[in-house]
């Protein structure tokens, strides 16, 4: 006698292309609107309770990619393990891409193939919402587990095409001035 499976046990091979593309919009269609949601009911406070959710589920994803021994193997580690952002060291042709002094490392990153501004044009949201605390977080988290550090991001500037932003990691135990 067969068993009846559930739904997530449905493997891959009876799945179509357009079924995934279609349950992806449909996710991002129900996060924008969840994140509108919260955003209404809790005013600023949105972005915290967003960017700190995001920040322990990449602090999980960071603790199982291990530790590593600089930013861009960190980078590199999280681009190769996720599918949400592409993330990469940007800096203008005269900077370093990484700038370090007294235990504090200085960085942009440039993102491409952001979920989270895909959905935010999908559902007609301004870029530098609540909903761009999730990728922050996600990242921070990330880079803080993997690298044993504290991290701060900002937004510099959000297009439709790529995000630049800009993080400071500080080792642990060095007051950041």
């Amino acid at each position: 006698m067969e068993r009846k499976r559930k739904d997530y046990e449905i493997e891959e091979e009876f799945r179509t292309f357009e079924e995934y593309e279609t349950a992806l919009h449909a996710v991002m269609d129900i996060s924008g609107e969840m994140v509108h949601i919260i955003e209404s009911a809790t005013g600023k406070g949105a972005r915290a309770l967003c960017y700190t959710v995001s920040k322990g589920y990449g602090a999980k994803l960071g603790m199982m990619l291990g530790k590593k021994n600089g930013v861009e193997e960190a980078l590199d580690a999280l681009n190769e393990n996720q599918d949400w952002w592409n993330i990469n060291l940007w800096s203008k042709h005269d900077e370093p891409l990484i700038e370090e002094s007294d235990g504090v490392k200085k960085f942009k990153i440039l993102i491409r193939d952001c979920t989270v501004r895909q959905t935010l044009l999908r559902v007609n949201l301004p870029q530098r919402s609540t909903m761009c605390h999730l990728t922050n977080g996600y990242i921070i988290g990330a880079l803080e587990a993997m690298l044993d550090v504290k991290g701060n991001i900002e937004i510099l500037h959000a297009g439709n095409n790529a995000c630049l932003k800009e993080i400071t990691l500080t080792l642990k135990g060095i007051k950041n001035k």
